[in-house]
Protein backbone atom coordinates (compact mmCIF):
# COMPACT_ATOMS: atom_id res chain seq x y z
CA UNK A 1 0.00 0.00 0.00
CA UNK A 2 1.38 3.38 -0.97
CA UNK A 3 2.26 5.80 1.85
CA UNK A 4 0.38 9.05 1.51
CA UNK A 5 2.03 11.95 3.31
CA UNK A 6 -0.24 14.78 4.31
CA UNK A 7 1.25 18.23 3.73
CA UNK A 8 2.57 19.90 6.86
CA UNK A 9 0.25 22.80 7.77
CA UNK A 10 1.78 26.26 8.07
CA UNK A 11 2.96 27.24 11.53
CA UNK A 12 1.38 30.67 11.25
CA UNK A 13 -1.18 32.19 8.89
CA UNK A 14 -0.83 35.96 8.49
CA UNK A 15 -3.94 37.80 7.29
CA UNK A 16 -3.44 41.15 5.53
CA UNK A 17 -6.51 43.07 4.24
CA UNK A 18 -5.68 45.29 1.26
CA UNK A 19 -7.49 48.46 0.29
CA UNK A 20 -5.94 51.69 -0.98
CA UNK A 21 -2.53 51.22 0.69
CA UNK A 22 -0.20 51.54 -2.29
CA UNK A 23 1.88 54.12 -0.44
CA UNK A 24 2.54 51.84 2.55
CA UNK A 25 2.32 48.20 1.48
CA UNK A 26 5.87 47.88 0.14
CA UNK A 27 7.43 48.40 3.56
CA UNK A 28 4.90 46.06 5.14
CA UNK A 29 5.39 43.32 2.53
CA UNK A 30 9.19 43.45 2.79
CA UNK A 31 9.01 43.01 6.57
CA UNK A 32 6.63 40.07 6.13
CA UNK A 33 8.63 38.25 3.45
CA UNK A 34 11.88 38.71 5.41
CA UNK A 35 10.53 36.74 8.36
CA UNK A 36 12.94 34.28 9.98
CA UNK A 37 10.17 31.73 10.52
CA UNK A 38 10.12 29.29 7.62
CA UNK A 39 6.68 27.68 7.27
CA UNK A 40 4.31 30.63 6.96
CA UNK A 41 1.08 31.31 5.09
CA UNK A 42 0.46 34.82 3.76
CA UNK A 43 -3.16 35.63 2.92
CA UNK A 44 -3.68 38.96 1.18
CA UNK A 45 -7.33 39.95 0.74
CA UNK A 46 -7.79 42.33 -2.18
CA UNK A 47 -10.95 44.19 -1.19
CA UNK A 48 -11.39 45.59 -4.69
CA UNK A 49 -8.60 48.09 -4.07
CA UNK A 50 -8.66 50.96 -6.60
CA UNK A 51 -4.88 51.50 -6.62
CA UNK A 52 -1.77 49.43 -7.40
CA UNK A 53 -1.37 47.79 -3.98
CA UNK A 54 -1.51 44.24 -5.35
CA UNK A 55 1.03 45.04 -8.07
CA UNK A 56 3.39 46.40 -5.42
CA UNK A 57 3.09 43.19 -3.38
CA UNK A 58 3.85 41.04 -6.41
CA UNK A 59 6.83 43.22 -7.28
CA UNK A 60 8.24 42.82 -3.76
CA UNK A 61 7.59 39.08 -3.91
CA UNK A 62 9.94 38.75 -6.90
CA UNK A 63 12.82 39.35 -4.47
CA UNK A 64 11.66 36.50 -2.22
CA UNK A 65 11.04 33.52 -4.54
CA UNK A 66 11.14 31.05 -1.63
CA UNK A 67 7.96 32.71 -0.30
CA UNK A 68 5.96 32.58 -3.53
CA UNK A 69 4.26 29.23 -2.80
CA UNK A 70 3.28 30.52 0.66
CA UNK A 71 1.42 33.57 -0.68
CA UNK A 72 -2.30 33.40 -1.39
CA UNK A 73 -4.55 36.14 -2.75
CA UNK A 74 -8.29 36.44 -2.22
CA UNK A 75 -9.89 38.87 -4.68
CA UNK A 76 -13.26 40.43 -3.87
CA UNK A 77 -15.50 41.37 -6.79
CA UNK A 78 -16.81 44.36 -4.82
CA UNK A 79 -15.60 46.37 -1.84
CA UNK A 80 -16.80 44.53 1.27
CA UNK A 81 -14.97 46.29 4.10
CA UNK A 82 -12.20 45.32 6.49
CA UNK A 83 -14.29 43.01 8.69
CA UNK A 84 -15.36 40.84 5.77
CA UNK A 85 -11.77 40.77 4.53
CA UNK A 86 -10.50 39.60 7.92
CA UNK A 87 -13.23 36.94 8.10
CA UNK A 88 -12.41 35.64 4.62
CA UNK A 89 -8.80 35.38 5.66
CA UNK A 90 -9.67 33.35 8.73
CA UNK A 91 -11.94 31.03 6.73
CA UNK A 92 -9.13 30.46 4.23
CA UNK A 93 -6.31 30.07 6.78
CA UNK A 94 -4.76 26.63 7.31
CA UNK A 95 -2.08 27.56 9.86
CA UNK A 96 -1.68 26.18 13.37
CA UNK A 97 -1.87 29.77 14.62
CA UNK A 98 -3.39 32.90 13.07
CA UNK A 99 -2.44 36.56 13.34
CA UNK A 100 -3.56 39.77 11.62
CA UNK A 101 -1.29 42.40 10.08
CA UNK A 102 -2.49 45.81 8.92
CA UNK A 103 -1.06 46.81 5.52
CA UNK A 104 0.08 50.29 6.58
CA UNK A 105 2.21 48.92 9.47
CA UNK A 106 5.36 46.81 9.55
CA UNK A 107 6.92 44.15 11.77
CA UNK A 108 10.28 43.00 13.09
CA UNK A 109 11.75 40.28 10.88
CA UNK A 110 11.72 37.79 13.77
CA UNK A 111 8.22 38.64 15.04
CA UNK A 112 6.40 35.47 14.07
CA UNK A 113 9.25 33.16 15.00
CA UNK A 114 9.45 34.75 18.46
CA UNK A 115 5.68 34.49 19.02
CA UNK A 116 5.44 30.97 17.63
CA UNK A 117 8.36 29.65 19.69
CA UNK A 118 6.84 31.17 22.82
CA UNK A 119 3.51 29.49 22.01
CA UNK A 120 5.12 26.09 21.41
CA UNK A 121 7.41 26.27 24.45
CA UNK A 122 4.54 27.18 26.79
CA UNK A 123 1.70 25.38 24.95
CA UNK A 124 -0.13 28.71 24.80
CA UNK A 125 -3.34 29.41 22.90
CA UNK A 126 -2.54 33.13 22.71
CA UNK A 127 0.74 35.02 22.89
CA UNK A 128 0.78 38.81 23.27
CA UNK A 129 3.75 41.06 22.52
CA UNK A 130 4.58 44.74 22.94
CA UNK A 131 4.58 47.17 20.03
CA UNK A 132 5.76 50.59 18.89
CA UNK A 133 3.29 53.43 18.37
CA UNK A 134 4.45 55.32 15.27
CA UNK A 135 3.55 58.92 14.43
CA UNK A 136 5.23 61.38 12.08
CA UNK A 137 7.47 62.72 14.83
CA UNK A 138 7.82 59.92 17.32
CA UNK A 139 8.17 56.15 17.85
CA UNK A 140 7.15 55.07 21.36
CA UNK A 141 7.31 51.60 22.90
CA UNK A 142 3.96 50.47 24.32
CA UNK A 143 4.01 47.69 26.92
CA UNK A 144 1.16 45.18 26.73
CA UNK A 145 1.63 42.93 29.75
CA UNK A 146 -1.75 41.95 31.23
CA UNK A 147 -2.35 42.32 34.97
CA UNK A 148 -2.88 38.56 35.03
CA UNK A 149 -2.33 35.96 32.34
CA UNK A 150 -5.94 34.89 32.03
CA UNK A 151 -8.80 35.65 29.66
CA UNK A 152 -10.89 37.68 32.14
CA UNK A 153 -8.03 40.01 33.02
CA UNK A 154 -7.22 40.65 29.36
CA UNK A 155 -10.90 41.13 28.55
CA UNK A 156 -11.25 43.72 31.33
CA UNK A 157 -8.30 45.68 29.96
CA UNK A 158 -9.37 45.79 26.31
CA UNK A 159 -13.05 46.57 26.99
CA UNK A 160 -12.34 49.36 29.49
CA UNK A 161 -13.68 47.72 32.65
CA UNK A 162 -10.19 47.69 34.19
CA UNK A 163 -7.99 50.73 34.80
CA UNK A 164 -5.12 49.04 32.98
CA UNK A 165 -5.64 49.76 29.28
CA UNK A 166 -4.39 47.26 26.70
CA UNK A 167 -4.62 47.54 22.93
CA UNK A 168 -7.59 45.62 21.53
CA UNK A 169 -5.83 44.92 18.24
CA UNK A 170 -5.32 41.48 16.71
CA UNK A 171 -1.93 42.26 15.14
CA UNK A 172 0.07 41.72 18.35
CA UNK A 173 -1.74 38.55 19.39
CA UNK A 174 -0.87 35.14 17.98
CA UNK A 175 -3.92 32.92 18.48
CA UNK A 176 -4.45 29.20 18.01
CA UNK A 177 -6.55 28.79 14.86
CA UNK A 178 -9.15 26.52 16.49
CA UNK A 179 -10.24 29.45 18.67
CA UNK A 180 -10.17 31.95 15.82
CA UNK A 181 -12.36 29.80 13.61
CA UNK A 182 -15.08 29.58 16.29
CA UNK A 183 -15.40 33.39 16.37
CA UNK A 184 -17.05 35.61 13.76
CA UNK A 185 -16.40 39.08 12.36
CA UNK A 186 -19.48 41.11 11.40
CA UNK A 187 -19.83 42.62 7.93
CA UNK A 188 -19.68 46.41 7.46
CA UNK A 189 -17.80 47.14 10.68
CA UNK A 190 -14.66 49.31 10.50
CA UNK A 191 -14.17 50.24 14.15
CA UNK A 192 -13.45 47.95 17.12
CA UNK A 193 -13.98 44.88 14.92
CA UNK A 194 -10.92 43.25 16.48
CA UNK A 195 -12.10 43.89 20.05
CA UNK A 196 -15.33 42.14 19.06
CA UNK A 197 -13.48 39.07 17.75
CA UNK A 198 -11.17 38.99 20.78
CA UNK A 199 -14.17 39.33 23.09
CA UNK A 200 -15.61 36.15 21.58
CA UNK A 201 -12.31 34.29 21.90
CA UNK A 202 -11.70 35.46 25.47
CA UNK A 203 -14.99 33.96 26.61
CA UNK A 204 -12.99 30.73 26.80
CA UNK A 205 -11.92 30.65 30.45
CA UNK A 206 -9.41 27.86 29.82
CA UNK A 207 -7.54 29.88 27.19
CA UNK A 208 -3.82 29.72 28.00
CA UNK A 209 -2.31 33.19 27.54
CA UNK A 210 1.38 34.10 27.53
CA UNK A 211 3.16 37.43 27.27
CA UNK A 212 6.38 38.15 25.38
CA UNK A 213 8.22 41.24 26.64
CA UNK A 214 9.43 42.33 23.20
CA UNK A 215 8.26 45.13 20.91
CA UNK A 216 7.81 43.41 17.55
CA UNK A 217 5.14 45.42 15.72
CA UNK A 218 5.16 48.99 14.39
CA UNK A 219 1.67 50.50 14.51
CA UNK A 220 1.23 53.63 12.37
CA UNK A 221 -1.24 55.72 14.35
CA UNK A 222 -1.68 58.85 12.26
CA UNK A 223 -2.24 57.77 8.66
CA UNK A 224 -4.45 60.27 6.79
CA UNK A 225 -7.72 58.75 5.57
CA UNK A 226 -7.65 55.86 8.02
CA UNK A 227 -11.04 54.14 8.29
CA UNK A 228 -10.89 54.30 12.08
CA UNK A 229 -10.80 58.11 11.88
CA UNK A 230 -13.59 58.36 9.29
CA UNK A 231 -16.93 59.22 10.88
CA UNK A 232 -19.89 59.25 8.51
CA UNK A 233 -23.38 57.77 8.40
CA UNK A 234 -22.07 54.38 7.29
CA UNK A 235 -19.60 54.30 10.18
CA UNK A 236 -22.29 55.20 12.72
CA UNK A 237 -24.61 52.48 11.34
CA UNK A 238 -21.74 50.02 11.68
CA UNK A 239 -21.21 51.07 15.29
CA UNK A 240 -24.91 50.62 16.05
CA UNK A 241 -24.88 47.19 14.41
CA UNK A 242 -21.94 46.23 16.60
CA UNK A 243 -23.66 47.55 19.74
CA UNK A 244 -26.72 45.43 18.92
CA UNK A 245 -24.54 42.34 18.43
CA UNK A 246 -22.73 42.94 21.72
CA UNK A 247 -25.95 43.33 23.68
CA UNK A 248 -27.46 40.18 22.20
CA UNK A 249 -26.53 36.78 23.52
CA UNK A 250 -25.75 35.46 20.03
CA UNK A 251 -22.01 36.06 20.07
CA UNK A 252 -21.16 36.90 23.67
CA UNK A 253 -22.68 35.42 26.82
CA UNK A 254 -24.51 37.73 29.23
CA UNK A 255 -22.15 36.36 31.86
CA UNK A 256 -19.84 39.15 30.63
CA UNK A 257 -22.46 41.92 30.91
CA UNK A 258 -20.09 44.37 32.66
CA UNK A 259 -17.54 43.97 29.86
CA UNK A 260 -20.31 44.35 27.29
CA UNK A 261 -21.54 47.64 28.73
CA UNK A 262 -18.01 48.94 29.11
CA UNK A 263 -17.24 48.07 25.47
CA UNK A 264 -20.40 49.85 24.30
CA UNK A 265 -19.14 53.08 25.89
CA UNK A 266 -16.06 52.98 23.62
CA UNK A 267 -18.34 52.83 20.58
CA UNK A 268 -20.69 55.55 21.85
CA UNK A 269 -17.81 58.00 22.38
CA UNK A 270 -17.27 58.08 18.62
CA UNK A 271 -20.86 59.26 18.04
CA UNK A 272 -19.94 62.75 19.32
CA UNK A 273 -17.90 63.27 16.14
CA UNK A 274 -20.97 63.16 13.88
CA UNK A 275 -23.79 65.68 13.75
CA UNK A 276 -27.28 64.81 15.04
CA UNK A 277 -30.28 66.81 16.14
CA UNK A 278 -30.86 66.74 19.90
CA UNK A 279 -33.90 64.49 19.50
CA UNK A 280 -32.18 62.13 17.07
CA UNK A 281 -29.26 61.57 19.40
CA UNK A 282 -31.44 61.07 22.46
CA UNK A 283 -33.64 58.58 20.60
CA UNK A 284 -30.66 56.52 19.40
CA UNK A 285 -28.33 56.65 22.41
CA UNK A 286 -30.47 57.75 25.35
CA UNK A 287 -31.10 54.18 26.49
CA UNK A 288 -27.38 53.62 27.09
CA UNK A 289 -27.00 56.11 29.97
CA UNK A 290 -26.33 53.38 32.50
CA UNK A 291 -23.65 51.71 30.35
CA UNK A 292 -21.26 54.64 30.77
CA UNK A 293 -20.50 54.00 34.43
CA UNK A 294 -18.97 50.57 33.75
CA UNK A 295 -16.07 51.90 31.67
CA UNK A 296 -13.32 53.10 34.02
CA UNK A 297 -10.92 54.14 31.24
CA UNK A 298 -13.05 56.90 29.68
CA UNK A 299 -12.22 60.18 31.48
CA UNK A 300 -14.95 61.57 33.76
CA UNK A 301 -15.26 64.76 31.73
CA UNK A 302 -16.10 62.69 28.62
CA UNK A 303 -18.71 60.75 30.57
CA UNK A 304 -20.31 64.04 31.66
CA UNK A 305 -20.37 65.22 28.04
CA UNK A 306 -22.00 61.94 26.95
CA UNK A 307 -24.68 62.26 29.61
CA UNK A 308 -25.40 65.82 28.50
CA UNK A 309 -25.89 64.53 24.93
CA UNK A 310 -28.06 61.61 26.05
CA UNK A 311 -30.28 63.94 28.08
CA UNK A 312 -31.33 65.87 24.98
CA UNK A 313 -28.54 68.43 24.65
CA UNK A 314 -26.37 66.91 21.93
CA UNK A 315 -25.46 70.22 20.28
CA UNK A 316 -24.01 71.56 23.54
CA UNK A 317 -22.26 68.26 24.23
CA UNK A 318 -20.69 68.17 20.77
CA UNK A 319 -19.41 71.72 21.16
CA UNK A 320 -17.87 70.83 24.52
CA UNK A 321 -16.30 67.71 23.01
CA UNK A 322 -14.77 69.69 20.14
CA UNK A 323 -13.41 72.31 22.54
CA UNK A 324 -11.92 69.64 24.77
CA UNK A 325 -10.26 68.06 21.71
CA UNK A 326 -8.71 71.38 20.67
CA UNK A 327 -7.31 71.91 24.17
CA UNK A 328 -5.90 68.39 24.22
CA UNK A 329 -4.21 68.85 20.83
CA UNK A 330 -2.65 72.18 21.86
CA UNK A 331 -1.30 70.70 25.08
CA UNK A 332 0.27 67.83 23.13
CA UNK A 333 1.62 69.87 20.20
Amino acid sequence: MRNIHKPIPPKVSIIIPIYNVEEYIEKCAISLFQQTLDNLEYIFIDDCTPDNSIEVINKVLLNYPHRKHQVKFIHHTKNCGVSTSRQDGIDYATGEYIIQCDPDDWVNTDMYEALYNKAIDTKADMVICDYYNVTQNLIVKITQEPEELNSQSLLNSITGSSKKHLQGAAWNKLIRSTYYKKAKYLDNINFCENIFILFQILQNENLKIEYLNESLYYYVNDRPGSLVKSINEKAIQGDLKLIKAIISNEFISDKFIINKLSFITILIMRSLKKDFTNKEYQAIYGNFRNAIKYNVQVPKVNKIILRIAMNGHFKIARLLHKSLGKIHRRLNS
